[in-house]
C-alpha cells in the first residue's frame, strides 16, 4: 500500500477511518518481504529459509524432506544485458529442461504466475547453508553476467539450459530465497480464523497456520483480482470466524512493474469497492500494509506502516 508518495487524503474511504496509528511489520533480522511481514502481523515468529516451502504449500505442491526449493523470478534484459525489471517466463521452459532428448533433468520447474516460479532440486537440501543468493531487486540495474549462482551442479545445469539464450530472449531466471521443508517445526494454529487471498505465499501461510482458506479462480494476487468477490467472501466468513484476513496483493505487484499510475488507480479501486463495504459492516476492521513498495524503483520498503482501524 505505502510508498514515499502515499497520501491518505487521496483515498476518501481510508481517510474516513476513525482511528489511525503505525505498526512495525518487518521482524528483526528480516528484510521487508511478504512472508515474514504477514506472519509478524498474524503474531507468528517467522523462521528462516521457508519461503519456497510456504509457496509450495500454497500451491499444493509436494516437496520432499531432502529437496532444496528456490523461488525463481524471470527478469527482463535491455539491449545492453542490464536487468531492467520483471518479465513473463518463456513459453518453452519445459522443452528447454528436456533438451537434449533423453537427458531430462531431475529438477522440477513449477510455474506460479507470469514471471514467478519454483525450482525444486531433489536431494540438494544439504546445500542450504553453503551459499547466499541475490534477490531480483539486488540485480536490477546490473548486467546479468554479475549474477552469481550457488555451486550446486543440478542448479547450474538447470540454469544453463534455461538461460542459454538469455541475450536472445532478453530475459534471465534469478533463483533466490532458498528453502527446505522445516524439520520438527510447526506453527501454532491460529484458531477460528480464515483467509481470503490469491497470492500463493499468503495461501501457504494460511495453510501453515491452520486457517480456513477461501479462494476462487477470480481471486488472484495481482490487479486482475475480483475485489467484489473477495469482499463478499470476507463478509460471509466474518459471520462464522473470529478473525478473517483479506490480502490484496495487486498494489505490490503493480509497483514491482514500476507503474506508479497503475498502483494509484488500483488503490483507488480498493478505496471505492472494498473499504466502504467493510466500514458499513458491524465488524472491527484494521487496514495496513505488510510492507511498502516504491513504484519508481520496484523495490520493497520497510519502516513503520500506517494502520487504520474502527
Amino acid at each position: 500500500m505505502t510508498d514515499p508518495y502515499f497520501d491518505v487524503q487521496n483515498y476518501p474511504a481510508l481517510a474516513s477511518f476513525p482511528n489511525r496509528g503505525f505498526i512495525k511489520t518487518v521482524p528483526d533480522g528480516f528484510t521487508p518481504e511478504t512472508l515474514p511481514c504477514v506472519l509478524s502481523l498474524l503474531g507468528a515468529d517467522p523462521p528462516k529459509h521457508i519461503r519456497g516451502w510456504v509457496e509450495a504449500l500454497g500451491m499444493g505442491v509436494d516437496v520432499g524432506a531432502n529437496d532444496l526449493i528456490f523461488r525463481g523470478s524471470w527478469a527482463a534484459l535491455d539491449e545492453n544485458g542490464i536487468c531492467a525489471g520483471f518479465r513473463d517466463a518463456p513459453e518453452d521452459v519445459q522443452n528447454l529442461l528436456a533438451s537434449p532428448p533423453g537427458n531430462t533433468l531431475a529438477s522440477r520447474y513449477v510455474p506460479i504466475d507470469r514471471y514467478k516460479c519454483l525450482l525444486i532440486l531433489p536431494g540438494c537440501a544439504a546445500y542450504l547453508h553453503t551459499f547466499q543468493t541475490e534477490t531480483p531487486f539486488d540485480m536490477f540495474g546490473k548486467h546479468f553476467s554479475r549474477l552469481t549462482y550457488p555451486d550446486i551442479p543440478l542448479l547450474k545445469e538447470t540454469l544453463s539450459r534455461l538461460n542459454i539464450s538469455a541475450r536472445q530472449s532478453k530475459r534471465v531466471l534469478i533463483p533466490w530465497a532458498a528453502s527446505v521443508a522445516p524439520s520438527g517445526f510447526r506453527f501454532a494454529p491460529l484458531k477460528r480464523s480464515a483467509a481470503v487471498c490469491g497470492a500463493n505465499v499468503v495461501k501457504g501461510i494460511a495453510r501453515a497456520l491452520g486457517m480456513a482458506l477461501a479462494t476462487t479462480g477470480k481471486c488472484t494476487g495481482d490487479v486482475n483480482t475480483d475485489l467484489r468477490a473477495k469482499i463478499k467472501s470476507v463478509l460471509a466468513l466474518a459471520e462464522e470466524f473470529d478473525f478473517v484476513l483479506l490480502h490484496i496483493g495487486g498494489c505490490d505487484e503493480v509497483a514491482h512493474r514500476r507503474d506508479k499510475p497503475g498502483k494509484e488507480s488500483f488503490m483507488k479501486e480498493i478505496d471505492r469497492a472494498v473499504l466502504p463495504e467493510l466500514l458499513r459492516s458491524c465488524h472491527k476492521v484494521r487496514v495496513t500494509a505488510d510492507h511498502g513498495c516504491d513504484p519508481f524503483t520496484g523495490k520493497h520498503t520497510g519502516g513503520l506502516q500506517p494502520v487504520y482501524f474502527t
